[in-house]
């Protein structure tokens, strides 16, 4: 049974992206995303007008970017909105963040159609875990050239590498918590990292979730390293098993 996404989770995730990336709340028009939350809902005839995922993804998307609903954020609600039903249905998009991100301009712009919106879901759609983030489109990996690729540094944004484990087919990202870069949410990332901060009387430590250079995509803060790898372990069941130490 496909897993639709509520006005009042539609709600409290533009609450979140204008929390982590500003801008101004409030709602222009209720009845313009009422309308755009029941859009991949709509029949006609008796039939779906939207039946495939793909088309859900693309109505849900396009109805929030395009209705103007919220006084800020409608381009990265109708992101988030969309990638949000994906993974509640099982699927994500195999597609860089950066990629993505063109797609919705293009899109609030006039210059990409529903239509073919839908078809760069459908293009780039895949089940839930079967892909690791990377930075290109369709950039599967086997675990051996992500291993041969991975080399971790002694040191990420500035601060010392504890330890670390590439992602990889040991690993199952349970989604039980949710990264939102930009308007978009994140998805399983390429390696993850945890670095020591000395800043302050006691000694910190942060969880890096990385791409496939190293880069930080996200970060949650921990008072001890023990903390850190739990939260690990809840996002990459099997990482307890699989770090490394510098």
């Amino acid at each position: 049974m496909i897993r639709f996404i509520t006005l009042d989770e539609v709600l409290e995730l533009h609450r979140l992206l204008l929390e982590q990336s500003g801008g101004m709340s409030g709602i222009r028009d209720l009845n313009m995303l009422e309308s755009a939350v029941v859009q991949p809902l709509m029949t006609f005839g008796g039939q779906e007008l939207y039946p495939t995922i793909a088309d859900k993804a693309s109505a849900i998307c396009f109805s929030l970017v395009m209705n103007h609903p919220f006084i800020d954020g409608n381009k990265r609600i109708g992101h988030a909105a969309m990638e949000t039903f994906l993974v509640m249905n099982g699927y994500e998009l195999a597609c860089s963040v950066d990629e993505q991100e063109r797609v919705i301009l293009s899109l609030a712009a006039g210059e990409l159609k529903r239509e073919s919106l839908t078809e760069w879901i459908r293009a780039h759609l895949v089940q839930l875990g079967d892909v690791i983030a990377s930075a290109e489109c369709d950039s599967t990996k086997t675990k051996d050239s992500i291993d041969a690729r991975l080399e971790c540094p002694d040191w990420i944004d500035s601060l010392r590498v504890i330890c670390y484990t590439p992602i990889d087919s040991r690993h199952r990202h349970t989604r039980q918590t949710r990264h939102v870069l930009g308007s978009a949410v994140l998805g399983r990332a390429a390696g993850i990292a945890i670095c020591q901060s000395t800043e302050g009387k006691s000694a910190s430590y942060f969880l890096f979730g990385c791409d496939e250079q190293w880069k930080v995509l996200s970060d949650t803060w921990h008072e001890t390293l023990e903390d850190a790898k739990h939260q690990a372990e809840f996002e990459y069941e099997g990482s307890s098993k699989t770090w490394n130490t510098k």
